[in-house]
């Protein structure tokens, strides 16, 4: 029988081999997924948890779920080998079957490559073995990383072609960095979406469900959470922007808070477009800024805004002098 008369079947066994506090090792996770879905979604393969039965007239590709970062050449290698040899071959990763004849007959031929999750100790390897992988994917769709230093990227993410990370990125679960986003140093995004050529970092945190738009600038020690800021609105630095919605082109300054929690709720604060947070407001939710709005810096907010509307909420400060000495005297 010709070799490509054979119906390929391919298939990745979870091969339990020990548990780590309770949790099975074909059940961890490494950047998003487990060791069985990196190599299944890599070969096409199907996941299995029982050793597949052999079918006449096709040929059958068993990975060990054990064993990950298989380059997919040296795979393809080992079926056309026994396909040409007409023999079972075993090759520590996993087996191709050809014919029904026992598999511990099965002709040994190493394949010296991938990562073996076998035991704990094992767990850094696999884990750095993966996360390379992950970068040369991106690195060939046209990411740009500036340095692979502790770049962490689960495979469930989207990075955009041209989007640029510098060093010490991570980027969790399903998040979506669009073409031409900047992630610079020490910045954190999970489960969240960074629109085309906005900037976020250094030292950002991204928490779940937040979503910047186009050209949107987030800054140093910044952390957004469950929010949305529209096309070109900015926020610089030291600001907390938690359940809020955002328009376009708006700025909040430094040491501005959205104070979204009272004890008991979550509350949400809704910004318009064009609306300008100065430094040190507290913005406490529920609370409406329609468009145009504007909050002095060290005010307090607690009622909605009218389009074009100021706020100053400071108390008038009083001058006492030569009172300084009866608070303070370092000496």
């Amino acid at each position: 029988m010709k070799e490509r008369e054979r119906r390929l079947e391919k298939y990745v066994w979870r091969e339990n081999l020990f548990s780590v506090s309770g949790v099975k090792d074909v059940d961890l996770s490494f950047f998003g997924l487990t060791t069985a879905e990196h190599t299944a979604i890599k070969v096409g393969a199907e996941i299995v948890d029982a050793f597949p039965v052999f079918k006449r007239g096709a040929t059958t590709l068993i990975l060990r779920s054990s064993h990950t970062c298989l380059p997919k050449s040296g795979v393809e290698s080992m079926i056309f080998r026994a396909e040409t040899e007409e023999k079972n071959l075993f090759f520590g990763a996993g087996w191709v079957i050809v014919n029904s004849e026992e598999l511990k007959r099965a002709k040994y031929v190493p394949l010296k490559a991938g990562a073996a999750l076998l035991s704990v100790m094992d767990y850094p390897y696999v884990a750095d073995c993966i996360r390379q992988e992950i970068i040369k994917k991106l690195l060939y769709n046209g990411v740009l990383i500036e340095s692979t230093d502790g770049v962490y990227i689960d495979a469930t993410a989207e990075i955009g072609r041209g989007a640029r990370i510098s060093h010490n990125v991570t980027v969790t679960g399903k998040s979506v960095i669009k073409n031409g986003a900047v992630l610079k140093p020490y910045t954190v995004i999970e489960d969240s979406e960074v629109g085309a050529f906005a900037e976020v970092g250094p030292f950002a945190h991204l928490r779940p469900n937040s979503r910047l738009g186009e050209r949107v600038k987030i800054g140093n020690f910044m952390e957004i959470k469950n929010a949305s800021l529209g096309a070109g609105t900015k926020a610089a630095h030291l600001s907390y922007i938690g359940d809020a919605d955002l328009g376009e082109k708006c700025n909040v300054g430094c040491g501005a808070v959205f104070v979204n929690y009272d004890g008991s709720k979550k509350h949400r604060t809704r910004v318009g477009n064009k609306c300008f947070v100065g430094s040190n407001v507290n913005v406490v939710a529920p609370v409406v800024m329609s468009d145009g709005s504007y909050v002095a810096a060290g005010s307090t907010l607690t009622r909605d805004l009218n389009g074009g509307d100021l706020c100053i909420a400071r108390e008038r400060e009083r001058v006492l002098p030569e009172r300084a000495k009866k608070y303070y005297n370092p000496d």
